[in-house]
């Protein structure tokens, strides 16, 4: 028996369930109920979910439960889709952070007339790590050089409001070390979604491939490392332990060795599109000869762009935007070039779009909103491409863990970013490119993402559509 059956079984009988007894209460065969039970089948996504909401549990033992279920159906993929996942769960808590506080960091003394000096816990290492920037930066020209694979919150919210306030004049510096051999795909991954923060606010870091597992040039026992005018801080691999130096010669040397190494990194790749040139953009990213060009998108809104007509756009458009039926054309065309379109949208966002017209596509300042009969007609679109197979999947906003970003993967590992955060005149989109070997990594996310449980069964999803084009035509 499998520890998820095993595990479920114990939690109907505490909820007073029979076998007999749970199957005619979700309307399921008896004994291929009792199969699942007893670990000789695997349960559909549909009947465990149905499963879950029926018995009495503690949200704990869901999650738990829930955790079980992914890991039968991710296998060894199991720690990729959870590494992503966490790795989302930190851009949204970073948001919200950076969106409810403001920076507030209390210096803490480091010595200046000692060398060099040992510290040791993570709390304090970080605290260094602010004191020694915030003292850097009252020089002229001050400096900060960093490998810091940023993990934790607190220092990315740190990073990004002295980068957001001191950009002018503050050469500021950084390397994501990213593994060849296959056991680091999580670890690449992770480290680009973390600084995500950074990238959207036109921060351009670089990057390199090295092997194993070494993540520094400049030191094998501290591979992390914070450079400055006058310091450097060297971290163990755990965060646990760290060194600082100030002998100016050292310092030169550490400097010296960072810059030769720049030399050798890529930079990733960030700019800036309006609205407007989008649709050519996606075009010069798909390949006319091949079969398989796949749009996948996460949405923090609803998502009707893919589904809308000519005359849904030029009523929208038209009034605004110069050559709108040529760029009209385009996107319409690029949509038709992809072969899967992929799109994980909050169920709450249809309410949305039927009150305002607009989703976090349209939502900008060359638009008007659209009339009820449009937006009725789009959810009817959408309902007719998911009752034919199509993937759109709808999610829970308090369940979901993205619910600040839309995230566009395209071919040619393009991806483009757009959160509200960074583009509050609403006129622009940030685009960036990753590194090609990411690509994999980001695919079986999206791959993996629809057969979890954070998406809507497509019985569901089929209803909540319907409740909406019924709310709509009501409103109408």
């Amino acid at each position: 028996m499998s520890e998820l059956s095993n595990c479920l079984k114990k939690e109907i009988e505490l909820s007073n369930f029979t076998i007999y007894s749970l199957a005619k209460e979700i309307g399921y065969d008896r004994a291929t109920l009792n199969k699942q039970l007893n670990g000789y089948r695997k349960f559909p996504k549909d009947i465990f979910l149905k499963i879950l909401n029926l018995i009495n549990i503690t949200e704990p033992t869901k999650k738990h439960l829930i955790t079980l279920f992914h890991k039968e159906i991710y296998g060894e993929y199991f720690n990729i889709f959870e590494a992503i996942k966490e790795s989302f769960i930190v851009y949204n808590q970073t948001i919200n952070l950076i969106n409810n506080s403001v920076l507030s960091v209390t210096k803490q003394p480091i010595s200046k007339n000692t060398t060099s000096s040992y510290i040791r816990g993570k709390l304090a290492i970080i605290d260094s790590i602010k004191t020694i920037v915030l003292q850097d930066l009252e020089n002229s020209t001050p400096y900060i050089y960093f490998n810091l694979d940023i993990l934790t919150i607190d220092l990315l919210v740190f990073f990004e409001s002295i980068y957001i306030n001191r950009s002018q004049n503050l050469d500021m510096k950084s390397v994501i070390n990213f593994t060849i051999d296959n056991r680091g795909k999580v670890d690449n991954f992770s480290r680009f979604i973390n600084i995500l923060p950074l990238l959207l606010n036109d921060y351009c870091p670089y990057y390199c491939y090295t092997d194993g597992n070494i993540d520094s040039e400049i030191s094998l026992l501290y591979p992390y490392y914070l450079i400055t005018n006058g310091t450097v801080l060297l971290i163990s691999l755990d965060f646990s332990e760290a060194i600082i130096l100030k002998d100016t010669e050292v310092v030169s040397r550490y400097k010296a060795s960072f810059l030769s190494i720049l030399g050798k990194c890529k930079k990733i790749n960030h700019e800036i599109y309006p609205f407007y040139s989008i649709p050519n953009l996606f075009n010069n990213c798909i390949d006319e000869n091949s079969n398989r060009n796949k749009l996948s998108c996460l949405n923090e809104g609803f998502c009707s762009l893919p589904f809308m007509t000519k005359k849904h756009l030029l009523y929208m458009f038209g009034d605004k935007i110069n050559n709108i039926e040529q760029i009209i054309d385009q996107l319409i065309d690029c949509y038709k070039k992809t072969s899967d379109f992929i799109a994980f949208v909050p169920i709450e966002s249809i309410q949305d779009f039927i009150e305002t017209g607009t989703d976090g596509h349209t939502s900008n300042d060359y638009s008007k909103p659209l009339p009820m009969k449009y937006r009725i007609e789009i959810l009817q679109e959408i309902y007719s491409y998911i009752k034919k197979g199509g993937n759109y999947f709808f999610v829970r906003k308090n369940e979901f863990f993205a619910s600040s970003l839309t995230f566009n993967l395209m071919p040619n590992s393009k991806i483009v970013f757009f959160n509200t955060l960074t583009n509050t005149d609403k006129k622009t989109m940030n685009v960036i490119k990753t590194p090609a070997s990411l690509s994999p990594e980001l695919e079986f996310f999206f791959d993996a993402l629809s057969k979890s449980c954070y998406v809507i069964p497509r019985e569901d999803s089929l209803n909540a559509i319907q409740d909406g084009i019924d709310y709509a035509k009501n409103k109408l």
